[in-house]
């Protein structure tokens, strides 16, 4: 399974709308990250964001590695040269 803190969020600085992007372990970490383009400071509230990557990873966990799709046909008398999907529509 994946792990979640690997993955890069994206998010816009509050002062200046400059896109920035982050991994989650990044931000779990520090507390606080640094606009590039204003120099604004921006607080995590990292408590909040370990609970919310620690819900997201448990429920990937749960996930089947593996899908099975099974096809089965209607008994409904149709054939394909009776179906109405190749009738012809009179007059065309």
């Amino acid at each position: 399974m994946p792990n979640v803190d690997a993955h890069v969020i994206g998010f816009q600085c509050p002062k200046c709308g400059h896109d920035l992007q982050e991994t989650i372990r990044h931000l779990k970490a520090q507390r606080r990250l640094v606009c590039g383009d204003c120099g604004v400071g921006i607080n995590f509230d990292t408590e909040k964001l370990a609970q919310a990557t620690a819900a997201l990873q448990e429920a990937l966990e749960t996930v089947p590695n593996e899908i099975t799709i099974k096809f089965f046909r209607e008994a409904s008398g149709l054939t394909p040269t009776n179906s109405p999907m190749n009738t012809a529509i009179p007059g065309t």
